[in-house]
């Protein structure tokens, strides 16, 4: 499906979205209906925009929303989307829903392993991480993880996920608070 169509969509649900949805910024019920015609495009070109283009918290439950979306992903496709970002805080956006939700670790892969991100981004990233790098743990009392009912995902449907990509070697599971904090200081 055409790349402005795509745009046309994303925009219109993250200008709808928080006004029209029951839990802000967007959820499952608002989203149901547009399932399909996202399930259409090219789904590095929507996680691209997407986080690229839209907020880190409307971003994040955009993707929480779209399991479907999450399960046609995989290892190649998180590479190719990681090293086309080009906004660092992007890139930490996504370092930060792959930590937090999926409770996968993509630090690694991003700063010694990937060729494809400048030294200057991953120092921009870094002196976010430095800021930020708790904010990578979901809490315990995470209400929207923990209330399906909230947002309307199915938290079986992310474990699968998690555990589909963790079959990749390249990836690691999510660090605890202690290994991320000495990781994040020896980057």
């Amino acid at each position: 499906m055409n790349k402005d169509v795509m745009k046309e969509l994303s925009d219109y649900l993250s200008i709808h979205a928080p006004d029209e949805s029951s839990c802000f910024p967007i959820d499952r019920y608002y989203l149901q209906p547009f399932v399909h015609r996202i399930l259409e495009f090219d789904k590095r070109g929507f996680l691209l925009y997407n986080f690229e283009d839209k907020h880190i918290t409307y971003v994040h439950f955009l993707m929480l929303c779209l399991h479907e979306l999450w399960e046609r992903i995989d290892v190649d496709d998180i590479i190719y989307i990681v090293e086309q970002l080009q906004d660092p805080f992007s890139l930490f956006a996504i370092i930060m829903f792959m930590h937090r939700y999926l409770e996968i670790d993509i630090l690694f892969l991003v700063f010694y392993k990937l060729r494809g991100i400048s030294s200057n981004k991953k120092k921009e990233v870094k002196t976010i991480l430095l800021n930020l790098w708790p904010n990578l743990i979901r809490p315990e009392d995470n209400m929207y993880w923990n209330d399906e009912d909230i947002l309307g995902i199915r938290i079986d449907d992310w474990r699968y996920i998690k555990q589909k990509l963790l079959l990749d070697p390249r990836l690691c599971p999510a660090m605890d608070f202690k290994e991320l904090s000495t990781f994040i200081e020896n980057i």
